[in-house]
């Protein structure tokens, strides 16, 4: 999965939770129970980034 990939489906759904998996790893968790593929390292950091760009726009 790529960063595009990533924010496209948080852009169509946002999870309700994350998981991380026992090799370091993270998935996403929507409300129907549904995990994301295990994300890369780079997609994880790209997501905070645009969490964290979002969130100090909205101030």
């Amino acid at each position: 999965m790529t960063v595009d990939d990533a924010l496209s489906l948080l852009a169509e759904e946002q999870p309700a939770a994350w998981s991380q998996l026992q090799d370091g790893s993270w998935q996403m968790v929507f409300v129907d129970g549904r995990l994301s593929e295990p994300l890369p390292d780079h997609v994880v950091e790209a997501l905070r980034v645009t969490a964290i760009e979002a969130i100090t726009e909205g101030r």
